[in-house]
């Protein structure tokens, strides 16, 4: 009698991070991945020490820096595969940058998901998002908000004011800060 062989069980029913695997010339779209069982075609980074938690990571794979290494230095196919970021550079953030990180995250998801119930944000949010643009004024000048923005006239203004961040500081991480911009996929 054969018997299965049950590969990366230990990571079953764990949360991580999943990406759409094609991106013709655009960044990586990484998102959280839920609390579940996979297969091979469920393509997930699950971390493993607690200095990057998933929704550090989740900012780091969404930022062009990152995907800007893949392309130029990893593979420059339309695909993201799972070797590809297993290749990328993690770098490991201080506990501060983590912090910061995993708050944009979470206020990125925040926002998606009102954008996909055509709920508008909060007073709350839209003033974290206002002092992440006045933040934002010390960034490069690619880095620099649309004057529109500073309306914050629906989540996807916030939601620009949050991905700014995110890439301001994924740069700083990485120490490229200022050399980009990195949209070139």
């Amino acid at each position: 009698m054969t018997t299965a062989r049950w590969q990366g069980h230990k990571y079953f029913l764990k949360s991580g991070v999943t990406w759409s695997d094609t991106g013709n010339h655009v960044a990586l779209k990484a998102r959280i991945a839920p609390v579940a069982i996979f297969d091979v075609s469920g393509m997930r980074l699950t971390p493993m020490i607690p200095a990057v938690p998933s929704h550090v990571l989740l900012a780091a794979f969404n930022s062009n820096v990152f995907s800007f290494f893949i392309k130029k230095f990893i593979d420059h196919t339309q695909k993201y595969q799972i070797n590809d970021i297993r290749q990328a550079p993690i770098v490991i953030p201080s506990q501060g940058q983590a912090a910061l990180l995993e708050e944009l995250a979470t206020r990125a998801v925040t926002v998606k998901e009102l954008q996909l119930v055509a709920q508008e944000p909060s007073r709350e949010l839209v003033q974290y998002c206002r002092q992440l643009v006045q933040m934002q004024k010390q960034a490069p000048d690619y880095l620099q908000p649309n004057p529109q923005v500073f309306l914050f006239a629906s989540a996807q203004d916030c939601l620009t004011a949050i991905e700014l961040a995110v890439q301001w500081e994924v740069e700083k991480l990485y120490g490229v800060e200022g050399l980009g911009p990195f949209e070139e996929f």
